[in-house]
Formats: structure tokens, C-alpha cells, sequence
């Protein structure tokens, strides 16, 4: 007895959404080489998603939770297996005094942690009269918010939900909150009770609702600029060296720079000058302009991005999010 061909009815798939989350069916067809395979044979089958599979890249969070099979009428060598996938179990597979029957616990608490402050509340650079970033920076309490989600579930793959959560942000928005404001952390445990087996889930929403999110903007600013400074060549017969208070100023400015460049002094150019490029060290921080200048005065200054967080879609967790929104509601 063997199994001779598995093919998939896609004209036969469906999916369904309900408060919990979402449900899926496929259809295959299993040929089989003759009249005494049973439906044993053909649910077991290759190519059939084995029990704990995820659904496709649409909804990776689904996964089979069973499958059964039975003869096509009239056609005893073939067989239907209907494989049925859910985001959750209900009461279809349990019964109702099951763990996974139970509802989810939702939480929201506040959470205060200290941050540099670049700007006030009114937008304006937080610096001194000179307009030089205080250093160490002045700090402020940043309130944020926490939701967490708990429940029990079925199936728990880490490489598939914890993993790919890990560092990463919202692309989309979520619950109300733009790209780029909220983490989630996962974690689970996994229990037994009696002849039940499932995961203790805790979904940690981390809200970071000011304008930049969980990428702050960070002002442009250092101990450091690019220097690009002019150097009177000294040469016998004309030029004539650079003057002590000139020195003093180079000195101060390129530091060793300045040092290195003397000893290797390129031969005379029509200009009379020498160009030093490189790094020059500051006493104290300085704006900058953006493209490693000291910001000149009235000048704007310059905030960069970065990007801190991985991006990835939360529509994953959209069936947590509504959950989330009913209760805050009084509906779930």
C-alpha cells in the first residue's frame, strides 16, 4: 500500500475571522495505489502540513491544529484531507473546561525612565548662552506606557515569534500608535495540567509615543570637526615661514595633525599654501553643521537619524491588538 500522488484543491481553501482570531481550511486530494489504504494512510501522507505547521507567509501565525480524512465518494483509492490551521484552539478542539478556553489578561502600567534632553518643551535647543550643548546633558523623566497581553496558546515556535519581534519596531501603525513607537516582548512557558499541554503567553507592548518614537533624533555635536586649514609653505628665497601666533593658532586647532603634515611638507605650489585635512580637537562640545563643520553663528542645528530598530510588520498581532480594544471598551 502506498501513496501514489498528493494534490491541493486551492479552489477549496477558506479562512475565517472572529473575536479570537483567525481560522483557515485546505483541501487535498491523495491517490492512493489501491482499494485497501485507509484513511490513515492519507492524512499521514508526504505533502501533507503536518500538526503544528504554520498556514503560508500571509499568516505565519497560524498553524494546523488538526487534520482528518475520508473517502471521496464513489472513489475508493482517493481520499479528501481537510487540514484546518487557527491562530488559537477553541471549542472545537477542546473542551470547555480546557486552559486555552480561558480568557486573556490585559495590563497597562506606567513606566519612568530618564532621558538626555536636546530640546524643551517649547522646541528650543537646550544649550548655554553660546549655544554649546551642556555637557554631561540635562536629563528629564520620560513617562511611557506598557500593555501586556496574556493568554494561553496551543503552539509556541520561537523562531517564528519571539525571534522575529526581537529588536524591532512597528512598520504599521498599532493600536492607535504611528510607525516606530512601539516593541513588543514575547516570552512563554510552557504547562502541563492534567491531560492538557500548552503555552503561558506574555505579550509586552512598549509605547514610546513623543514625536521621534524609539529612534530619537540626536543633535550634531562633539569634541570634534573636520579641519581644512590653509599653511604657509616656508620656502628659501620666498614665502617665508608662518609667524609664532600663527603656529600657536595651528597648533591649538590640528594638534597633531598640523605635526605630521610639517614633516612631509609637499613641494611649492604656485598658491603658496598647504592644505591640512583631517580632525581637529575641540575644549569643549561644539554644534556642527552636518557635514563634520563647526556651526557657524545663527546657524540651525543639525539633528541626525539613525536607524536604531529593525522595522517589521505588527499585522501579525492584529488579532492581539483587537482584543486589547474591545477590553479597553468593556467587550471582550
Amino acid at each position: 500500500m502506498s501513496v501514489i500522488s498528493v494534490k491541493e484543491l486551492k479552489d477549496d481553501r477558506s479562512s475565517e475571522v472572529g473575536w479570537k482570531g483567525r481560522r483557515h481550511q485546505r483541501h487535498f486530494i491523495v491517490q492512493c495505489d489501491n482499494f485497501t489504504d485507509s484513511t490513515p494512510i492519507a492524512v499521514s501522507a508526504a505533502g501533507i502540513p503536518a500538526v503544528g505547521d504554520a498556514y503560508t507567509s500571509v499568516d505565519e501565525f497560524a498553524w494546523v491544529m488538526r487534520k482528518h480524512a475520508r473517502t471521496e465518494q464513489g472513489q475508493g483509492h482517493l481520499f479528501r484531507v481537510i487540514v484546518e490551521y487557527a491562530t488559537y484552539t477553541d471549542s472545537r478542539f477542546t473542551s470547555s473546561d480546557s486552559p486555552l478556553e480561558k480568557k486573556p489578561q490585559i495590563s497597562f502600567t506606567n513606566v519612568v525612565a530618564t532621558e538626555p534632553m536636546q530640546r524643551d518643551c517649547d522646541g528650543k535647543l537646550v544649550a548655554n548662552s553660546a549655544g554649546v550643548p551642556f555637557d554631561p546633558p540635562i536629563t528629564r523623566d520620560q513617562t511611557r506606557y506598557n500593555i501586556t497581553f496574556r493568554r494561553n496558546e496551543a503552539v509556541f515556535i520561537p523562531i517564528v515569534t519571539a525571534q522575529f519581534f526581537k529588536d524591532a519596531v512597528n512598520a504599521d501603525p498599532f493600536l492607535g500608535a504611528g510607525p516606530g513607537k512601539v516593541k513588543v516582548k514575547i516570552d512563554s512557558d510552557y504547562r502541563a495540567e492534567g491531560s492538557y499541554r500548552y503555552w503561558e503567553t506574555a505579550y509586552l507592548f512598549e509605547f514610546k509615543l513623543d514625536e521621534d518614537g524609539w529612534e530619537p533624533l540626536v543633535m550634531d555635536a562633539g569634541f570634534q570637526e573636520k579641519a581644512h586649514i590653509q599653511i604657509a609653505h616656508y620656502e628659501p628665497g620666498g614665502g617665508g615661514p608662518p609667524s609664532i601666533e600663527e603656529l600657536d593658532i595651528l597648533q591649538e586647532l590640528a594638534g597633531p595633525i598640523y605635526e605630521a603634515e610639517r614633516q612631509t611638507m609637499p613641494p611649492f605650489d604656485p598658491t603658496g599654501y598647504h592644505v591640512v585635512k583631517g580632525q581637529a580637537t575641540l575644549s569643549s562640545p561644539q554644534l556642527l553643521d552636518g557635514a563634520g563643520g563647526r556651526l557657524g553663528p545663527g546657524g540651525e542645528p543639525v539633528e541626525l537619524a539613525f536607524c536604531r530598530y529593525r522595522k517589521v510588520s505588527f499585522r501579525r498581532l492584529r488579532d492581539i491588538g483587537n482584543l486589547i480594544s474591545q477590553a479597553m471598551f468593556g467587550q471582550l
